[in-house]
C-alpha cells in the first residue's frame, strides 16, 4: 500500500502542478526538439539527445527500488531546458517521495545552477522578496549576505528546509517581465526523515544580458512556464 501511494501522489502532484491534466508537450525553436509525456522527456538537435527523466529504476535488495515517476517538460529557453520530476526512493529507512525542479544545459547535457547565471547579491535580493523566506527570518537576527542567509537557515532549520548550494540547481524558468526572469526553486530538505513536503519558491531576477534574447523568444512563443500556476511564491504539497 505504501508504494502505490506513493505513486498516486507522485501522479496528484504532476497534475497539480499543470493547468491542463494532459502533460504531453512539444517544444521546439531553432536549435533543439523536446517532447515529453508524464513517463519521459527527451531533448534533440540532430544527431545529439538528452534525457531529460524517465525510465530509470534502480534496485537496492529486497523488493525496494528507486524509481523514477515522471514528470513534465516545463520550459525551452535557447539551449537550456526546465522540468519537473518526481522519484520515489525506497531504499533507506522512511521511503519517500523526492520531487524537483531542473534545468539542464543541453549543450553539455549538465544541471544548471542558478549561481551560474546570477549573482550572490541578486539570489540575496530575490531570496527576501519571497514570502516563505521572510516568515522564516522573522525572530532571526537579519542576514545581510547570502552566505549568513544559507548558514541561518542551517542552523534553525525553519520547516525542515534548506538553502543549501544543492537547492540552487533545483529551479525551473516560467514568466517574463519587462526586465525580471521568473524562477521556481525548491527547497530542500534538512533530513529526509523530516519530510518537509514540496516547498517551491517564487524569484524575480534581473533578466541576464546574454539570456534576454532567448527568453523574450521563449516567452513570445509560449515555450517558457509551460504547465505552471501562474501564483508566485510558496506551496506546501505534504506527503
Amino acid at each position: 500500500m505504501k508504494r502505490v501511494s506513493l505513486r498516486v501522489r507522485a501522479w496528484l502532484l504532476a497534475v497539480s502542478l499543470c493547468s491542463t491534466p494532459v502533460l504531453a508537450a512539444t517544444l521546439q525553436n531553432a536549435g533543439w526538439t523536446i517532447t515529453s509525456t508524464l513517463k519521459s522527456a527527451v531533448a534533440v538537435h540532430g544527431s545529439r539527445k538528452v534525457v531529460l527523466y524517465g525510465n530509470y529504476e534502480s534496485s537496492c535488495g529486497d523488493a525496494r527500488k528507486v524509481v523514477d515517476e515522471g514528470g513534465a517538460a516545463l520550459a525551452l529557453v535557447g539551449h537550456y531546458a526546465s522540468t519537473f520530476s518526481a522519484l520515489t526512493d525506497g531504499c533507506g529507512a522512511h521511503p519517500y517521495l523526492k520531487r524537483d525542479y531542473q534545468t539542464v544545459d543541453l549543450n553539455s547535457g549538465q544541471p544548471v545552477s542558478l549561481r551560474d547565471l546570477f549573482s550572490d547579491q541578486q539570489l540575496f535580493t530575490a531570496l527576501l522578496a519571497d514570502p516563505f523566506v521572510r516568515g522564516a527570518l522573522k525572530g532571526h537576527a537579519a542576514p545581510s549576505t547570502l552566505t549568513e542567509l544559507q548558514d541561518t537557515f542551517e542552523q534553525f532549520s525553519p520547516n525542515c528546509t534548506a538553502i543549501d548550494d544543492r537547492a540552487f540547481a533545483r529551479f525551473a524558468f516560467y514568466a517574463l517581465r519587462p526586465e525580471q526572469v521568473g524562477v521556481r526553486m525548491n527547497m530542500l530538505e534538512q533530513a529526509t526523515s523530516c519530510s518537509p513536503g514540496f516547498v517551491q519558491l517564487g524569484l524575480w531576477l534581473p533578466v541576464p544580458t546574454a539570456l534576454r534574447a532567448a527568453l523574450q523568444d521563449a516567452n513570445t512563443h509560449h515555450r517558457l512556464g509551460i504547465f505552471l500556476a501562474a501564483k508566485s511564491g510558496i506551496d506546501f504539497l505534504r506527503h
